[in-house]
């Protein structure tokens, strides 16, 4: 937990209760504060930035879940696809989500690429003007 150290007791009881609540003012609820004291406290950089890494965490397990799910979901389309017994439609249904998976994995590598040779010149530009 780096930035933990610089938060409050407050602050730190109302960094799981914004994971779990539904609203900032059930969130204050939850953690025993005020909800201007809670919009006050989420107006800090210290705060911001100690939720979003908790947040990052959290998506980077269901991300890793996920993916580890894509395996099984991929084997039962292509069981789908191979039966002798199945429907045709159903049989067009699943190649059809195979290929879309495999157009927006492919489109994501590409827009990762892009993205990547973008920040490498932003860099490069700000460090000549440095």
């Amino acid at each position: 937990m780096t930035g933990n150290n610089r938060l409050t007791q407050k602050q730190k009881r109302l960094l799981p209760c914004l994971l779990q609540a539904h609203s900032v003012k059930e969130a204050a609820q939850l953690a025993g504060i005020c909800e201007r004291s809670a919009w006050r406290m989420l107006a800090l950089p210290s705060v911001q930035g100690e939720l979003s890494r908790v947040q990052d965490g959290m998506l980077s397990q269901v991300a890793a879940g996920l993916v580890a799910d894509m395996g099984v979901a991929r084997a039962v389309l292509l069981d789908v696809l191979r039966a002798p017994v199945v429907k045709d439609t159903d049989r067009i249904r699943a190649a059809g989500m195979v290929l879309d998976a495999g157009l927006r994995l492919c489109e994501f590598a590409v827009l990762t690429k892009r993205l990547e040779r973008l920040e490498l010149l932003i860099g490069g530009e700000g460090e000549n003007r440095g």
